[in-house]
This record gives C-alpha cells, structure tokens and sequence, in this order.
C-alpha cells in the first residue's frame, strides 16, 4: 500500500514540474493557448484515472486486523492504526452487515449483547448501544447511537448481557448496569446507571452473560454473579453479589455465556461451569453437565496454549504455534464445534479431542479470526463432528451464483443444478450430505465432482441427499441410518451412490425416504413390518423389515414431513398415516394407512407440524397439529392446538414450501409470502416472534424450496436468492441469520 503511494508522489511531482516548465516557455498565442489547455485537460484525466485507480487498489487490499471482539448483536474490529469498525451479524449487503468505521485511535473493544465499550488510545473509556438497564454507564437509560465518554485512564474493559466492567490504571475496578444476579458485585442486586468501585489491586476483567471476574495483580481470581450452573466455580451453585476467591496464579480468564475457562502462568488450563455440549473439554462424571469447580485440562495435541476464549456453549483455544482449535457447540454464534469422543474402559468418563481450525492466528472471538499477517477470516458452523475445512476470508463478492435451473433447500445443507448440469451443495456435512467424500462443511456453494449424466431432479433432505438422471436412477448420499439411502446397513453414504432405476421422484423426511417410480407407484425404502419388543425397557428384541414397500399407486408428486402427503394423479390429495397394532404383548405390527385431504390439488407441502395445499383455483389451504408460531397463516399462533382440517389462507397461488415451522407461498405473478417462526428467518427484514399471516418478501421467482429453516428462491433469469437461517451456512452468504432475501454468491 505504501509503495502505491509514493509511486503517485514521484509520478505527481514529476508532472507538476512539467506544467510550471510549460508554463514558463509557452508564448502567449491563441494556438498555444488552445495547446496548453489540451495539456492542462490530459495531464487531469492522466491524474484522477490514476488516482481512482490507486483508490480501488487500496481498498482492493483490505485493513490490517490486530483485535477483534463479537457480542449478542455485533462484530468489532480494529485495524493497526486504531480505527474500530462494527458491523452486525447478518448477511445482506446493507450498510449494517458492512463494517463501518465508529471511532478512530482506539485501543481495545468489547462488544457487550448490544451494547460497546471501547478505550481509545489516551485510556478513555467511550459506551453507546442499548442502555435499558444503565449499562452505557452515563446517567440514563437512554441508548445512545454515538460513542458517549464515560471513564478516563482505563486499561481494561469487559461486556456482559447487560452490564459492564472496567479497570483504571491504579487498579480500581468499576462495574454498571443491570445487578439482578449480583453481577456489579457491590452487594446488592440493584441496577446502577453509573461506575460503582468494586474492587482495588486489579488487573483484568472478564464478564460472562450474568457473571463477572477480576484478575487481581498478584493473579488471584476473582468472581460474582449467576452460579446455577456452577459457573463461578466456587464450588457451589449459589450466586454471589460480592467478589468470592475461585483460584491464585491466573493469567487470563475468559467468560462465556455459562462456562469460564483460565489459563494460569505456568500455562495450565482450567475450566468450569455448563457442560451439556462437552465446551469444558472433559466429562465431570455421574451424569453430570456442570462443574462448579475449577478442573484442569488436557489435550494431547494441543502443546501449550497461549490464548482462550469461552464462547456460548464452546470454547476456542489458540496454542503456541498459532493453531486455532475449537471444542464444544455454539447455538447463536456461528462457530459451533461438537468433538469426537471415545468411551474410556470404565464405561464413564469421555476423553474430548478439540478440532482444529485453522492455522498461523493471533487471536479469534465468536466466528472471527485474526492471523499472524493481520487479516481476518471468518469460520462458519457445524452440528456435526467435524469444523469447517477452509475458514472464509472477509472479502467482497466476487461472483454471484447465475444460471441455475434447479434449487433445494434441505433442514441445514442446499444443493443447486445450474443450466450446464454442475451440482454445487453448501451447508451442514456431518453425515456427508454435500457429497464430497468429507464431512467439512462448506460456507459457499461448492461443485460436487460426479459423473452421472444428466440431472433432471435433485432433493436436499434431512442429512441426506438425493438426484434422479435422466434414466431415471437415483442416487443417494449422506445419513443412512434406518437404511433411508440403500439396503447396505452402512450408517453413512459418502459419495453419491446409484440406488434404484425407474425413479421419478423422491422425497425424504427425518426417518423415512419414500420414491415414486415411473409408472406411478410409490415405496417406502424400508418398513419394520413386525417388531417384538421387551414392553418394560421398550427394546427392540427382533425386527421384521420390508424393503421397497408398497404403499400405494397412481401418484403423482410426494411431499414428506410431519405427514407425508401423497397427491394421486386425479389431484386427489392423500396424507400417510401410520398404523399401530399389537399381536399379543410383545409383537407390534405396522402398517400405513392413506387419508384424503382434498380434491383438484396442484401443489402441496409437508412442514414439521403443519402441512400447506393449493388447489386448481389458486387457493391455498393450511393444517397443523401445533400452530403456536402462526404457520397456519390464519391469524392463529395458539400453541396445542390441533387444527385437523384444511382452513383457507389466500388465493391466487401457484406453489408452496414448509419447513420447521414457517410457510412460504409462490403467487401465479411471481410473489412470494411469508408466515410463522420468524426472528429474522422469514425474510420480512425483521426480527418479530412471528407472523401469524403471509407477508410478502420476494418478488419475481418461479421456484421455492425450505424444509428447515432456510428458504432457496429461483428467478426467471436464474438467479439464486436465499434467506433465513445461515448458521450452518446453509443460504451460502456470510452471517448467522439472512432477514432478506440475498442472491446466494461464491466468494
């Protein structure tokens, strides 16, 4: 960048020369008058092109990162020369889900659940953000959308939920905001909107949601607040309104949302609090998901840490030669690791293997990494057992996803056919469903190598895939347990894999896979017919299984979920229904039964609790079993109650999607609306509860697909839109949640 520069200097120096020596000789006549304001014109376009040009290179090339911070709501970065850039967690490209400059020659940040602290680079503490609860520290309860000064000669600074923490130079330490869990720790569980001194003699701060620590400078830790889970490790499940010893030697502490880690300064780790998704890194025993007391850690592969951070529900660790590892599972952050584990020889403790990232970090925080060379990437999500292979880069779109012909949006994972016939897949891989032959995850659409043939129709279900060709073979890859792929017993297919022939469609639910063949009939893969069972333990003793079994004929389109529906070429609608029977005390016998629904249907789908039709006439028609979050689309969000027959929701429709409880309707001109679980998934640009009834988000498509959370749309040009939820990176667009539909991009 520096050399860009002083390359223009020279070069603008040099023509500034030229023009004082042209000014000098040039003789006063109107030819040379006309030439040398040609001159002056050239020379000013040679500048400003070239000073564009410089201007794109530069931002081309992007900020040197030397922190970052991630709350609730928010990214903070700062660059090496102290600008402190925000941006919040989302995925269009609108200017909050763009960093943006806030505050310059600032020092260290931290981002609170929507609210900052930062210390500029004179020790002055600066707040703004949501200040419901005082947490701001200046006063009010008024929110501020603009740094506001709050402390001088500050060193350090922590954000918890609600609250804050800082330290002065001399060691006092200060705490505000909400106190309902005693997390000021000044005695009380009073709210205070201004710094109340805690604490002397101390030398760093960390806050979990409810729960907060202090370093003294001898290294003796501190803690105060919630505790029910242990998290204070004082050995007790009591919260505390006044600092309590927990451990001496500590260097660092990091809090996360209900588990703390420490690194002591002979480079141990310590860890306590929530363990129900293993972010501790080992097992407490007896059944138990907590620890309330301090624990030391180890892991074999990782030699000597050097950095910690608790997130919500996992834990990263950097070791001594920049190794980013991760362990445990996020829920709201975008980095969500769940390790692999053995059972030990006693038959109760687990032995944890953190995963490995990425590598060559300085420092990470939530879904953010900072290398060595001071860039910043960004690490997406994964349920399974294994992280994301290759971390992403923040960089701009480079290339939009076009040309597609065919989309599906799976309950975590999307595949998408373009005109040329490749098959790109993203998302969630734990069960191999993105058909790699891996099970990294993949944050962008991603080709999938495979050579068979044309591709007319492709499905992304519930950790599982499937395509037919154009013979009519269909191939199948991902989760095979309950044998929902092939008959092989194998629990997972990694490749696609040829399974039946003569297949038109296919559709897959959490346990079953159901097909519909050429000639119109349709199977279930598999089908326990019989089962003996021990009536005490509820055990299967022996099983009966049928493969390829008949359910019925003449149909016409499938749709499996919370009822399978099964549309018969007469537009008849059918839903599957299945058939309980006893044979003495021990031997269940199954069976299926098929129930109509309606006449003269079009289109329809099956969610998780409720099921959409559309008839000939373009209305559209809705049932559920649990309508609590609006997904009927009749105005109704009453949880428990069971709506057993088809209730009217809108007219002039030409298609339906339904995934884990929410709607989406496909007007005859191109509109698409949307109903049910919201919080920002439903592609409204809200964030709501709900939507008790369609709202329209989209215009212009011609194709739909959800059956999780995450909604795929077609154009008429073929272009990919996506939106909902992304923390799996399932829509293929950075950010946790899409609130509006976004054209998917491959970065």
């Amino acid at each position: 960048m520096g050399g860009k520069s002083v390359d223009y200097t020279c070069k603008r120096k040099g023509w500034m020369s030229m023009i004082s020596n042209a000014r000098k000789n040039l003789k006063v006549r109107k030819k040379e008058k006309i030439k040398y304001i040609l001159f002056l014109f050239l020379v000013s376009m040679i500048l400003i092109t070239l000073s564009t040009f410089y201007i794109k290179a530069s931002n081309d090339m992007g900020k040197k990162i030397v922190y970052v911070d991630t709350g609730g709501n928010q990214n903070l970065a700062i660059t090496e020369n102290g600008e402190l850039y925000e941006w919040e967690l989302g995925g269009t490209l609108e200017s909050r889900y763009l960093p943006t400059k806030v505050m310059e020659h600032v020092k260290i940040a931290k981002a609170g659940w929507a609210h900052v602290l930062a210390i500029d680079q004179s020790g002055n503490l600066y707040c703004w953000g949501n200040n419901e609860y005082g947490q701001l520290g200046d006063g009010t309860k008024e929110s501020k959308t603009t740094p506001v000064k709050i402390l001088g000669n500050v060193v350090a600074i922590a954000a918890g939920n609600y609250h804050s923490l800082a330290v002065t130079k001399n060691g006092d330490l200060y705490a505000w905001g909400l106190n309902d869990r005693g997390q000021l720790g000044n005695g009380t569980r009073v709210d205070c909107n201004k710094p109340i001194k805690i604490m002397t003699n101390v030398k760093d701060v960390a806050a979990g949601w409810y729960t907060s620590f202090a370093i003294t400078k001898n290294g003796d830790l501190y803690g105060w607040g919630a505790n029910e889970v242990g998290q204070l490790g004082d050995g007790s499940k009591i919260d505390k309104i006044k600092p309590v010893k927990i451990m001496s030697g500590v260097q660092s502490v990091s809090a996360g949302s209900n588990h703390v880690l420490a690194l002591t300064k002979k480079g141990e780790l310590y860890a306590w609090g929530y363990n129900n998704d293993s972010e501790l890194g080992f097992d407490p025993g007896w059944g138990k998901n907590f620890s309330e007391k301090p624990v030391r850690v180890n892991f074999k592969d990782i030699k000597g840490i050097s950095y910690i951070y608790a997130g919500e529900s996992y834990s990263l660790l950097i070791d001594k030669n920049g190794v980013l590892w991760g362990l445990g599972r996020g829920y709201t952050d975008t980095i969500v690791i769940k390790n692999k584990f053995r059972q030990s020889n006693n038959g109760k403790l687990m032995e944890f293997k953190p995963v490995k990232i990425m590598s060559n970090v300085m420092l990470a925080s939530g879904k953010l990494a900072v290398t060595k060379d001071k860039k910043l990437y960004i690490f997406c999500n994964n349920t399974g057992p294994f992280i994301f292979g290759a971390p992403e880069r923040v960089d701009r779109p480079v290339l939009i996803m076009k040309n597609v012909s065919l989309c599906s949006a799976g309950a975590d994972h999307s595949l998408a056919l373009t005109k040329d016939g490749k098959l790109y897949g993203w998302g969630n891989n734990s069960y191999n469903q993105l058909g790699n032959g891996t099970k990294n995850p993949l944050c962008r659409p991603t080709k999938i190598d495979i050579n068979v043939g044309e591709i007319i129709g492709i499905l992304a279900g519930t950790q599982r895939s499937f395509l037919i060709n154009k013979k009519g073979e269909l191939f199948g890859w991902g989760s095979n347990i309950n044998n929902t792929i092939d008959f092989s017993n194998n629990k997972i297919i990694s490749k696609p894999k040829m399974v039946l022939k003569e297949i038109r469609q296919v559709d897959t639910n959490q346990n079953e896979t159901f097909v519909v063949t050429k000639n119109g009939k349709m199977y279930a893969l598999i089908f326990v017919v019989q089962a003996e069972r021990d009536t005490l333990k509820w055990q299967i003793i022996k099983e009966n299984r049928q493969k390829m079994y008949n359910i019925t004929n003449n149909v016409d389109k499938i749709s499996a979920g919370y009822q399978t529906l099964i549309l018969k070429k007469d537009g008849t609608l059918y839903a599957l229904k299945g058939k309980t029977s006893w044979k003495g005390s021990h031997t269940q016998i199954e069976s299926y039964v098929i129930e109509k629904v309606l006449n003269n249907v079009v289109s329809m789908a099956s969610g998780y609790d409720h099921c959409l039709a559309v008839t000939k006439d373009g209305s559209l028609y809705a049932w559920g079993s649990d309508p609590a979050h609006g997904e009927i689309g009749n105005g109704i969000a009453i949880p428990n109650l069971r709506i057993d027959k088809p209730v009217k929701v809108m007219d002039n429709v030409k298609m339906v999607a339904a995934g884990a409880n929410r709607s989406f309707a496909l007007t005859k001109n191109g509109e698409v609306y949307a109903w049910g679980f919201n919080l920002g998934t439903l592609g409204t640009d809200t964030d709501s509860w709900y939507e008790p009834r369609p709202v329209k988000v989209f215009e212009g498509a011609v194709w739909i697909s959800c059956k999780g959370g995450h909604v795929l749309a077609l154009t008429r040009e073929g272009d990919l839109y996506g939106w909902g939820d992304n923390s799996l990176g399932q829509v293929g667009i950075g950010g946790i949640i899409i609130f509006k539909p976004t054209q998917v991009i491959i970065r």
